[in-house]
């Protein structure tokens, strides 16, 4: 019985581990590419229809950022009670 608990509790940690580093994975990925649409701004005319699309698609980059990092943070905090 004891090695089916502590199997489920290494198993239980090591997908969190796994989650964990995804979020980091998709955190920096979506960094990256708030700094690409970040540059692509500059050079586009404010009004350009360009530029829209350009300030939705950071929107959208931006909320995915707060998400991954609200996710980490819960995981950590969730950590610190384990």
């Amino acid at each position: 019985m004891q090695k089916q608990i502590f199997g489920d509790c290494n198993s239980s940690a090591h997908e969190e581990a796994s989650y964990c580093h995804k979020l980091h994975r998709l955190l920096e990925h979506c960094m990256q590419q708030i700094v690409i649409v970040h540059q692509q701004l500059k050079t586009t005319c404010i009004h350009d229809q360009h530029a829209e699309v350009l300030q939705q698609r950071l929107q959208t980059l931006q909320e995915r950022r707060r998400f991954y990092q609200t996710q980490l943070i819960s995981l950590d905090s969730f950590s610190d009670f384990s």
